[in-house]
């Protein structure tokens, strides 16, 4: 069976032919067409004029220039955040650049348009200045969200069009490691609304809908569940992955519910706790299906270590996890 069609059944609820190792690096993608002014490692500006930095150590991951903003007055973000003309575009050589490297009969395609409304929020404002707008000015907040979704809805429909998509994946880190950053209600006005222009289009579309969220964000499961999505990662262990398994079953598939900031991702740390760390996880969410396997140790890619640990990780999910359903 291809990893198409493996993963698609894990979404689909039913149980799949063995336990699919997750590649977000690959099976998720984002559009390269707006992203043309950031360099290799991630640094540089975005489609809005937000600036990133990076480091060695990020491997390709960056983020907004610390204590650099471009909005300070959400009321005057019309005049300030301008998404990119999408008319005449030759949409099918956009596309074509950006899938055809890949193998959508073997491999699962999930579109990610962007990298959330409320990540961009905080980036156009910094962390503070959005809190305070979304409690302090909700309407314009809403309209932002609106005419991004405007931008980001076109580039789904376009990418479903010709991307040979299994689904889109969401994505929005909304939560710490303790609790989401804003009240369920206050997600039920501003957030969900926009998440639900695109899962509404995808499930319209026949496809499948997962989603990207860090921290305890389990609070929102429920939601997730009304809008049709079947996916979730990185599904940490800072929630209660036992009573969700328990509650939801193969409804909602746990991609990952890897312990990613536990000791035994520490640099330094022994192969023994590694090796506990990974059987505890595949056993306790492995039984039953709607689980996903993806685990790795902390550290930059050039690292030795890192690489002999990721090694142990890969031949872990060879020996141990794939073919887990044939002897359990």
């Amino acid at each position: 069976m291809t990893e198409r069609e493996n993963f698609k059944r894990l979404l689909a609820g039913e149980m799949p032919e063995y336990i699919p190792s997750y590649n977000m690096m690959d099976w998720r993608f984002y559009p390269t067409f707006d992203r043309d002014r950031l360099n290799p490692d991630g640094s540089g500006f975005d489609i809005f004029g937000v600036e990133y930095v990076s480091s060695p150590e990020a491997d390709g991951g960056a983020m907004s220039k610390p204590g650099v903003y471009i909005l300070d007055d959400i009321t005057k973000w019309r005049d300030v955040i301008k998404t990119p003309d999408l008319s005449g575009l030759d949409w099918e050589k956009i596309v074509k650049k950006d899938v055809d490297h890949r193998d959508p009969v073997n491999n699962p395609i999930l579109l990610a348009t962007h990298n959330g409304y409320f990540q961009a929020l905080v980036k156009f404002m910094g962390f503070e200045n959005g809190l305070c707008a979304m409690f302090e000015e909700p309407e314009e907040v809403a309209a932002l969200f609106e005419y991004l979704g405007d931008y980001y809805m076109e580039v789904q429909k376009q990418y479903t069009r010709y991307g040979r998509l299994l689904g889109i994946n969401l994505t929005d880190d909304t939560a710490t490691a303790l609790n989401p950053f804003i009240s369920m209600d206050m997600y039920r006005r501003l957030l969900k609304p926009a998440y639900m222009r695109h899962t509404e289009q995808a499930l319209n579309d026949g496809l499948y809908i997962t989603i990207h969220n860090c921290g305890r964000c389990e609070d929102q499961i429920e939601d997730w569940m009304e809008m049709g999505i079947s996916g979730w990662d990185p599904a940490q262990t800072s929630n209660d992955l036992v009573g969700i398994k328990k509650k939801y079953g193969r409804r909602l598939c746990i991609i990952g519910g890897w312990d990613s900031s536990g000791p035994a991702t520490w640099p330094g740390s022994s192969d023994e706790l590694l090796m506990e760390a990974l059987e505890k996880t595949l056993n306790t969410l492995a039984p039953g299906g709607g689980f996903c396997f993806a685990a790795a140790v902390m550290g930059a890619s050039f690292d030795e270590d890192q690489r002999r640990k990721m090694g142990i990780i890969r031949e872990f999910y060879e020996t141990r996890v794939k073919d887990y359903y044939k002897t359990h």
